[in-house]
């Protein structure tokens, strides 16, 4: 399985979803170990107007990883 995390920073903004420079930032995915289970570690996401504070995260149950180390979710 690959988890998939994505955070706003600590002023509330979300990485590709700005003029950032860097589009990726506190963005990343993690495959589990063979018990299906992964440790991660981030910031407390930034608050801002008219949501709760959040992290959006993603479970991808049937994902390969290539051998760039990249996930690929099979569909």
């Amino acid at each position: 399985m690959t988890v998939i995390l994505s955070p706003a920073n600590a002023t509330g903004v979300y990485s590709g979803y700005s003029t950032s420079d860097t589009p990726t930032w506190l963005r990343g995915g993690w495959y589990t170990d063979a018990n299906g289970i992964v440790e991660l570690v981030t910031i407390y996401p930034g608050f801002y107007d008219d949501r709760s504070t959040h992290i959006h995260l993603m479970v991808h149950k049937d994902s390969v990883q290539s051998a760039n180390g990249f996930a690929h979710v099979v569909s």
